[in-house]
Protein backbone atom coordinates (compact mmCIF):
# COMPACT_ATOMS: atom_id res chain seq x y z
CA UNK A 1 0.00 0.00 0.00
CA UNK A 2 1.31 3.19 -1.48
CA UNK A 3 1.13 6.84 0.97
CA UNK A 4 -0.09 9.86 -0.64
CA UNK A 5 2.07 11.34 -3.91
CA UNK A 6 4.25 13.71 -2.61
CA UNK A 7 3.39 17.26 -3.64
CA UNK A 8 5.73 19.54 -5.38
CA UNK A 9 7.31 21.91 -2.90
CA UNK A 10 6.13 25.29 -3.53
CA UNK A 11 9.24 28.04 -2.62
CA UNK A 12 7.85 31.67 -1.46
CA UNK A 13 7.79 34.29 -4.32
CA UNK A 14 11.23 36.29 -4.13
CA UNK A 15 10.48 39.79 -2.85
CA UNK A 16 11.06 43.13 -5.34
CA UNK A 17 14.37 44.69 -4.54
CA UNK A 18 13.54 47.70 -2.47
CA UNK A 19 14.62 51.19 -3.45
CA UNK A 20 17.75 52.64 -2.30
CA UNK A 21 17.39 54.88 0.45
CA UNK A 22 20.76 54.47 1.54
CA UNK A 23 22.27 58.13 -0.38
CA UNK A 24 19.15 59.63 1.49
CA UNK A 25 20.24 58.57 4.64
CA UNK A 26 23.40 59.40 4.44
CA UNK A 27 22.62 62.41 3.20
CA UNK A 28 20.40 63.25 6.00
CA UNK A 29 23.05 62.28 8.68
CA UNK A 30 25.62 64.06 7.46
CA UNK A 31 22.88 66.89 7.20
CA UNK A 32 22.34 66.12 10.93
CA UNK A 33 25.86 66.50 11.91
CA UNK A 34 27.25 69.36 10.34
CA UNK A 35 23.87 71.02 11.91
CA UNK A 36 24.79 69.38 15.38
CA UNK A 37 28.11 70.89 14.84
CA UNK A 38 27.14 74.00 13.71
CA UNK A 39 24.79 74.46 16.76
CA UNK A 40 27.38 73.66 19.13
CA UNK A 41 30.10 75.61 17.96
CA UNK A 42 27.12 78.24 17.84
CA UNK A 43 26.74 78.30 21.87
CA UNK A 44 29.87 77.67 22.56
CA UNK A 45 31.74 81.12 20.51
CA UNK A 46 28.00 83.08 21.94
CA UNK A 47 28.59 81.67 25.32
CA UNK A 48 25.30 80.96 25.84
CA UNK A 49 23.34 80.38 29.15
CA UNK A 50 22.67 76.63 28.04
CA UNK A 51 26.67 76.02 27.25
CA UNK A 52 27.21 78.00 30.38
CA UNK A 53 24.91 75.53 32.44
CA UNK A 54 26.72 72.44 30.93
CA UNK A 55 29.81 73.78 31.74
CA UNK A 56 29.36 74.56 35.05
CA UNK A 57 27.33 71.11 35.53
CA UNK A 58 30.48 69.31 34.49
CA UNK A 59 33.00 71.17 36.46
CA UNK A 60 31.35 71.91 39.73
CA UNK A 61 30.20 68.59 41.73
CA UNK A 62 28.65 70.69 44.51
CA UNK A 63 26.39 72.44 42.11
CA UNK A 64 25.71 69.59 40.32
CA UNK A 65 24.56 68.06 43.93
CA UNK A 66 22.34 71.05 44.39
CA UNK A 67 20.80 71.30 40.71
CA UNK A 68 17.70 68.65 42.01
CA UNK A 69 17.55 70.35 45.31
CA UNK A 70 16.83 73.58 43.37
CA UNK A 71 14.55 72.18 40.78
CA UNK A 72 12.45 71.12 43.73
CA UNK A 73 9.74 68.93 42.70
CA UNK A 74 10.35 68.70 38.92
CA UNK A 75 13.31 67.30 39.42
CA UNK A 76 11.99 64.29 38.37
CA UNK A 77 10.42 65.09 35.99
CA UNK A 78 13.26 66.63 34.16
CA UNK A 79 15.64 63.63 34.89
CA UNK A 80 13.46 60.75 33.57
CA UNK A 81 12.61 61.74 30.06
CA UNK A 82 16.88 62.78 30.00
CA UNK A 83 17.32 59.46 30.81
CA UNK A 84 14.69 58.28 28.19
CA UNK A 85 15.84 60.22 25.20
CA UNK A 86 19.30 58.76 25.43
CA UNK A 87 18.30 55.96 23.13
CA UNK A 88 17.37 59.25 20.96
CA UNK A 89 20.45 60.99 21.30
CA UNK A 90 23.60 58.70 21.20
CA UNK A 91 25.76 61.36 22.54
CA UNK A 92 24.33 61.26 25.81
CA UNK A 93 25.99 58.74 27.57
CA UNK A 94 23.75 55.89 29.97
CA UNK A 95 26.10 55.70 32.21
CA UNK A 96 26.44 59.12 32.54
CA UNK A 97 23.04 59.89 33.36
CA UNK A 98 22.57 56.92 35.62
CA UNK A 99 25.68 58.55 37.89
CA UNK A 100 24.14 62.10 37.91
CA UNK A 101 21.25 60.33 39.43
CA UNK A 102 22.86 58.94 42.02
CA UNK A 103 24.96 61.68 42.31
CA UNK A 104 21.73 64.57 42.06
CA UNK A 105 19.23 62.30 43.88
CA UNK A 106 21.41 59.85 46.60
CA UNK A 107 21.36 56.12 46.04
CA UNK A 108 17.86 55.17 46.33
CA UNK A 109 15.87 57.93 44.50
CA UNK A 110 18.35 57.93 42.06
CA UNK A 111 17.86 54.07 41.36
CA UNK A 112 14.42 53.94 41.15
CA UNK A 113 14.60 57.47 39.07
CA UNK A 114 17.06 56.17 36.69
CA UNK A 115 15.07 52.59 36.01
CA UNK A 116 11.75 54.59 35.14
CA UNK A 117 13.82 56.41 32.39
CA UNK A 118 15.47 53.07 31.61
CA UNK A 119 11.64 51.17 31.20
CA UNK A 120 10.10 54.87 29.26
CA UNK A 121 13.40 54.60 27.38
CA UNK A 122 12.79 50.80 26.21
CA UNK A 123 8.84 51.45 25.93
CA UNK A 124 9.89 54.19 23.37
CA UNK A 125 12.56 52.22 21.82
CA UNK A 126 9.31 48.91 21.65
CA UNK A 127 7.19 51.28 20.13
CA UNK A 128 9.13 53.10 17.62
CA UNK A 129 10.36 49.34 16.37
CA UNK A 130 6.73 48.77 16.02
CA UNK A 131 5.53 51.65 14.47
CA UNK A 132 8.10 51.81 11.85
CA UNK A 133 7.82 47.72 11.57
CA UNK A 134 9.69 45.08 9.75
CA UNK A 135 9.29 46.82 6.25
CA UNK A 136 11.84 49.51 7.09
CA UNK A 137 14.50 46.77 9.02
CA UNK A 138 14.12 44.72 6.18
CA UNK A 139 15.55 47.35 3.84
CA UNK A 140 18.46 48.08 5.47
CA UNK A 141 19.52 44.32 6.06
CA UNK A 142 20.64 41.94 3.73
CA UNK A 143 18.93 39.01 2.94
CA UNK A 144 21.08 36.31 4.69
CA UNK A 145 20.89 38.44 8.18
CA UNK A 146 17.70 38.70 8.03
CA UNK A 147 16.98 35.47 7.35
CA UNK A 148 18.90 34.39 10.16
CA UNK A 149 17.27 36.34 12.88
CA UNK A 150 14.03 35.45 11.61
CA UNK A 151 14.59 32.01 12.03
CA UNK A 152 15.71 32.37 15.50
CA UNK A 153 12.95 34.29 15.92
CA UNK A 154 11.03 32.48 15.01
CA UNK A 155 12.10 28.94 16.86
CA UNK A 156 13.33 30.95 19.89
CA UNK A 157 12.22 34.11 20.28
CA UNK A 158 11.64 34.54 23.71
CA UNK A 159 14.58 33.16 24.79
CA UNK A 160 16.65 35.01 22.43
CA UNK A 161 15.25 38.28 23.19
CA UNK A 162 15.64 37.59 27.33
CA UNK A 163 19.16 36.88 26.55
CA UNK A 164 20.09 39.82 24.73
CA UNK A 165 18.66 41.70 26.75
CA UNK A 166 20.61 40.82 29.87
CA UNK A 167 23.72 40.37 27.80
CA UNK A 168 23.40 44.27 27.18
Amino acid sequence: MRGPPDLPRTEEPPLPPAPSTKPTLRWLAVGLVRALLGLGTWLVLSDSPVYRLWLRLSTDPEYLRDTPRRAGMLAPEIFVPLQALEVVMAPIPGEATGVLGGIGFGEGLGFVYSTAGLALRSMLAFAGRRWLGAAVVRRHVSKVVWDRREFLIRTRGAEICLLVFVSA
